[in-house]
């Protein structure tokens, strides 16, 4: 009996600490309340005092959303803009994911407009995409794709890729133990890579560096942690993509077991 108990003693204290190493190390809610600074609306990083130091033309304007735990959203419109060049002590600002990161996830929420074209919009470092060994975030070919430039591509490059569509998507890099995978809504995509992406301050967002082109539509809580990963699962720390269907059968069961106790 004694070392049944233990047993459960220790699975219990197992459950209770699986995301113990799981540490939020940069999220930028991208519309909330004091995540926005100044009149341009420049991002703030609700972790620490980072900011980007740097406008692309205009800033985006708060909106409304329902991505979960979430309830302002940031609009970048159909004007050109973009911001570059973190500051301050975070994740981006002075690298602490180091110069060879490993055992991390980068998550954000987007939104595009209909008719949204071929762009780059979250870099991890570089003024220039050439050889930029960032990890870049994008829309190629009409489909959501992660690279790093002059490299490897992960998603619709070499993989099965999956098609823009409107309303919210959660795309998110996590790399476990020397590889990168892409996960759209949660859910892994085919293709991984090997290759070692880098960091840096100079790291954009709704812009491609440079100003070649923008993102259109509205972007929410860029989310940056690390993981331990001999007992984490980190894709488990993806913010789950809201489902409005799921709401409506939960409502229709609500009321059919409402009208079974009236007529009871």
């Amino acid at each position: 009996m004694t070392i049944r108990l233990k047993s459960l003693c220790i699975t219990a204290v197992l459950a209770t600490t699986s995301h113990a190493a799981i540490v939020d190390v940069a999220r930028y809610r991208l519309g909330e309340a004091g995540s926005l600074n100044g009149p341009n609306n420049i991002p703030q990083d609700s972790l620490s005092t980072d900011t980007f130091g740097g406008l692309f033309i205009n800033g985006g304007t708060p909106t409304s959303t329902i991505v979960p735990a979430s309830t302002v959203a940031l609009n970048l419109g159909t004007v050109p803009t973009g911001y570059y060049s973190a500051t301050g002590n975070g994740v981006f600002g002075s690298n602490t994911l180091g110069a060879t990161p490993d055992n991390f996830g980068i998550e954000i929420f987007v939104n595009a407009v209909a008719g949204q074209g071929d762009n780059v919009f979250l870099t991890t470092t570089g003024t220039t995409l050439a050889n930029s060994g960032g990890l870049i975030f994008e829309i190629r070919s009409g489909n959501w794709d992660v690279a790093v430039p002059g490299f490897d591509y992960i998603g619709s490059i070499l993989g099965a890729g999956q098609p823009v569509t409107l309303g919210w998507t959660s795309l998110a890099v996590i790399r476990n133990t020397g590889v990168s995978t892409l996960y759209i809504n949660g859910v892994a995509q085919p293709r991984t890579t090997t290759v070692q992406p880098t960091f840096s301050a100079n790291f954009h967002l709704g812009v491609t560096p440079g100003g070649g082109s923008w993102f259109q539509g509205d972007m929410d809580e860029l989310h940056v942690f690390t993981f331990n990963p001999l007992t984490d699962n980190p894709a488990s720390f993806l913010t789950p993509v809201p489902e409005p269907s799921s709401a409506l059968v939960l409502g229709l069961a609500a009321f059919g077991l409402a009208s079974r106790r009236r007529r009871a």
